[in-house]
């Protein structure tokens, strides 16, 4: 009850800058210690990983550029409020180019209905991998299966291979491998593991024609799981199943780093994307991105993070 009166009008609260958001961190952060009962000692950091809360600075960011993304549905309605709404995306790329020293990824700007409409079609999952293969077995076991699941069910079928990676600095990467193209790319270091690996499945169902029957093989289970679901936050999943909807295409879950030719390209790829371009660093940044997984795994809502599946 308390946070929506915080923020409320925050599009323009915002306006003050500096001065507003000393003014409220403090409240904030008190608020967070009376409902938790914690000590007047303990660090607000810690405070916010026990709570399941993020540090003022980063919510507040959050909020701007939610309220930004809203606006934009508004500037479709009516262009008139066009001039009101920019000063919104100056402050919500401004803070958050301040807190990660990268721009606002573009999907950040592009709003997206969470929940699929219900004459969406169901996406076509194959797990049959996962059925056949515990972990602990030898990797030929896995490669085996899946070389006769290939030139078996899946023969005249066009094959992607989608992989993301995340090395210890936070630098991201992805990586697509198919039978004619090969590609890869680096996100902004905000992105988890979870995100390059979506962002890698909608990379492929965006290179591929409508007519054509296709597979596209991941390592990523919990991409596959959310992409079958109704509802989502993430807007690279969302964009995924926009995608599916148009296209004649499969998703295979196959276990990593199995020898599987496909699966071991797209991981190279990946991690040559990841560092393709390692100029931007902020080591600051990388200190709230860990608190802010921690916070977000650590209450057991968070997303879930890549399985050794």
């Amino acid at each position: 009850m308390i946070l929506p009166k915080m923020f409320h009008g925050w599009g323009l609260v915002s306006r003050g800058g500096n001065p507003v958001r000393k003014q409220m961190e403090p409240i904030y952060n008190n608020i967070l210690r009376i409902t938790s009962g914690a000590f007047r000692t303990s660090p607000i950091r810690a405070l916010c990983a026990e709570s399941g809360m993020l540090p003022f600075e980063l919510l507040a960011c959050e909020k701007l550029v939610a309220r930004w993304k809203s606006s934009k549905i508004e500037e479709k309605k009516d262009l008139a409020n066009f001039q009101d709404i920019w000063p919104i995306s100056l402050r919500a790329q401004k803070t958050f180019e301040g807190l990660v020293q990268e721009r606002l990824p573009s999907v950040e700007t592009f709003p997206l209905p969470l929940r699929k409409s219900w004459n969406s079609p169901s996406a076509s999952i194959d797990l049959s991998v996962k059925s056949q293969f515990k972990v602990g077995e030898p990797t030929s076991k896995a490669k085996a299966f899946f070389n006769d699941l290939v030139h078996q069910k899946y023969k005249n079928y066009k094959k992607m291979f989608t992989d993301g990676s995340v090395d210890e600095n936070g630098n991201v990467g992805i990586g697509l491998s198919t039978e004619s193209i090969n590609k890869c790319a680096r996100l902004p270091t905000c992105c988890s593991i979870f995100s390059a690996e979506a962002k890698a499945i909608c990379t492929a169902l965006e290179m591929f024609d409508t007519e054509d029957n296709t597979i596209i093989f991941t390592d990523s289970a919990s991409c596959i799981s959310a992409i079958s679901s109704n509802v989502t936050k993430h807007p690279w999943i969302r964009r995924a199943q926009i995608e599916m909807e148009k296209k004649k295409v499969v998703f295979c879950w196959i276990p990593g780093h199995t020898g599987i030719t496909g699966n071991e390209e797209a991981d190279t790829l990946a991690n040559r994307g990841r560092n393709s371009d390692t100029s931007r660093k902020n080591s600051g940044y990388r200190q709230n991105l860990a608190l802010q997984k921690k916070t977000r795994n650590g209450m057991g809502n968070g997303m879930a993070r890549r399985q050794t599946h």
